[in-house]
């Protein structure tokens, strides 16, 4: 048996949590570095004082709108390159991960000018009446530069780690979080002969971190995974590859979507209460981040697993990997509010010393932290659905849980109550989201096993 099919093997017999475990743990690493990128760009920046803070907080929902579209595109071509590779078809792997990268730097290019044209007026609507407004648009006219990187980044690592590669990815990240870390302090804050660009610094160093990451992901793919071919397999061939990956990218797309839709939403809420409230909640959200870092690679690897096991029509090992997620990814989201709540305000105080911002950053682990079990369901969940094809299913639980019961019990919250009101909004949104994930996700897998026992 070759290298290929002792991998493609690997993942359709024996323990499911063990394989997902597995898979996971390489992706942890990467994952807590790019973590780790994020938390250097909010740690250096809350030198500079809490308005370039609460400045780059008001960036996160463009940023977060680019990720998920590129995310979108990254999760379908893994999702078609692991049933293809599941399959055993070599020549559809290599077709999908050609044509995925193609339609990646389309659609990257279009999206960042759409973003740099729109981008004044989007910023006042996040920012409402906060003098941060030069401040962000520093920020990001740079950081857009760099938005065909990411796409291509991305599609290329999810092709990767289709084929349960899981290695090769994390060590990409840690790349580019080393180039990052080293870059920042010296862009940020102009030590020698370095100038001194304050918030856009961190800008750059994101742009040069990404684009040698971007070159060694193509190089990988080209040169030492041979899973590029021609882009040039006639019109109608390559239509029709980006016609079925939209058909998962753009509900998948839409649903990470709701994320920065709703953190927009949150952040124009506590926007109007004070900026120390705001760069609180921007700590916030990237240690929360940091404390869910195995669900995140848990959600990242499951597709794989998944996807394999439905090209080889292995339905009960589809059922017993995703209970397994499900019941780990509750108990690390259970962990993660504990170690905040025990540690929060010491945590919060290596960002930034103003008293109003450690308050606001330990109101969220407080009070939004009590459902990050249920949030870690979710995420989980969420995966699964798409790598099964039902990425509609999951969108419209978002939508509910995201926009409808957080973003109005947010308001109402912030009414009455201020922040911790708002807090508690998503706290309710998160009970929701990981309830309705649960049992949609077990009513499909329980309809799709009694198809293919029928086919059979």
């Amino acid at each position: 048996m070759d290298q290929h099919e002792k991998k493609r093997a690997s993942l359709l017999e024996g323990a499911e949590g063990r394989h997902l475990l597995r898979l996971a743990l390489p992706m942890m690493v990467g994952i807590l570095a790019m973590m780790g990128f994020n938390m250097t760009d909010t740690f250096f920046v809350a030198r500079l004082g809490t308005l370039p803070l609460a400045a780059m907080t008001l960036t996160f929902p463009i940023v977060m709108v680019v990720n998920s579209i590129s995310l979108g595109i990254s999760v379908s071509t893994s999702i078609a390159v692991s049933r293809a590779y599941g399959g055993n078809r070599s020549e559809d792997v290599k077709r999908l991960t050609t044509d995925s990268v193609s339609l990646g730097i389309l659609i990257s290019i279009v999206f960042a000018l759409a973003v740099f044209f729109l981008l004044n007026p989007l910023l006042h609507v996040i920012e409402g009446d906060l003098p941060t407004h030069d401040l962000a648009r520093s920020y990001l006219v740079i950081w857009l530069f760099g938005v065909p990187f990411l796409f291509l980044t991305m599609i290329g690592n999810m092709a990767i780690r289709a084929t349960g590669d899981t290695v090769t990815p994390s060590i990409l990240i840690i790349l580019s979080v080393v180039i990052n870390i080293i870059l920042d302090p010296l862009l940020i804050f102009g030590p020698g002969p370095f100038p001194r660009l304050g918030i856009a610094g961190a800008a750059w160093a994101t742009l040069f971190a990404r684009g040698v990451t971007c070159i060694t992901v193509f190089w990988l793919l080209r040169v030492r995974k041979r899973m590029l071919i021609s882009p040039f397999a006639g019109i109608g061939v390559v239509l029709n590859t980006w016609r079925n990956l939209l058909k998962n990218a753009l509900p998948i797309g839409l649903n990470n979507l709701i994320t920065p839709l709703q953190r927009g939403i949150l952040t124009r809420l506590l926007a109007g209460l004070s900026a120390p409230i705001l760069a609180g909640y921007g700590v916030a959200i990237r240690v929360e981040s940091f404390t869910l870092t195995f669900i995140f690679a848990l959600q990242s690897v499951i597709g794989i697993f998944i996807g394999q096991n439905v090209g080889a029509n292995q339905w009960d090992r589809v059922r017993r990997g995703v209970r397994f997620s499900e019941v780990f990814a509750f108990l690390n989201g259970l962990a993660a509010f504990i170690l905040l709540i025990s540690f929060g305000k010491l945590i919060a105080r290596s960002f930034n010393n103003d008293t109003d911002v450690i308050k606001a950053t330990y109101m969220y682990f407080m009070v939004a932290g009590i459902t990050f079990g249920f949030r870690a369901v979710y995420l989980a969940g969420s995966a699964a659905l798409n790598s099964l094809h039902h990425a509609v299913d999951a969108t419209v639980i978002t939508i509910i849980y995201g926009l409808i019961v957080t973003a109005i019990a947010a308001w109402v919250g912030r009414y009455f109550w201020g922040a911790p009101g708002v807090f508690g909004g998503l706290a309710l949104g998160n009970l929701v989201g990981g309830l309705g994930t649960y049992f949609w996700l077990h009513r499909v897998i329980r309809k799709e096993t009694e198809v293919s026992r029928t086919l059979r």
